[in-house]
């Protein structure tokens, strides 16, 4: 079993009492939650031991936002953080400073929800990049269509 609190984007294990196993059935009967795993049987728990956290979509970005990455200056990597507000088709590229793509950070459909990537000062074959000016944009278009969204911050790589 598993819990995402960043809509799917990462996940954190709660096998509680299954170590790594893989579970092939989920099923509730009564008041029991049973997990069963393939040659090795049922595990069973009571629901009443069972925490489940809600969260109230509140915290939802209202807007579509792309920050300053932080540290800046940094070495040898940063993080870059940006809102969607709508399911959208979002792209996150770094540029050097004569205009020329150095690496795709993002390029995919994106829940709505508050995010953050790590550049780790890669180009896009997994080359280190040399100390000076970067330029990070953000293009998002949501699904729904509707006005798009597209901004540029610069950050600075210092070794």
């Amino acid at each position: 079993m598993f819990r995402s609190t960043d809509a799917g984007t990462s996940w954190i294990p709660l096998n509680t009492g299954l170590g790594s196993l893989s579970i092939d059935v989920l099923e509730v009967g009564g008041q029991q939650l049973y997990a069963g795993v393939a040659g090795l049987g049922v595990w069973k728990r009571p629901l009443s031991e069972i925490t489940v956290e809600v969260e109230e979509e509140d915290d939802l970005p209202m807007s579509f936002a792309l920050y300053q990455n932080y540290p800046n200056p940094f070495n040898p990597s940063t993080v870059i953080g940006f809102d969607i507000p709508v399911q959208s088709q979002v792209r996150l590229r770094v540029y050097d400073i004569l205009g020329q793509e150095v690496v795709q950070l993002v390029d995919g459909q994106k829940s709505a929800w508050r995010f953050v990537v790590e550049w780790n000062g890669a180009n896009s074959s997994g080359g280190r990049v040399t100390s000076g000016l970067y330029f990070y944009t953000m293009q998002a278009q949501p699904a729904s269509g509707g006005e798009g969204f597209v901004t540029t911050k610069k950050m600075l790589l210092l070794k």
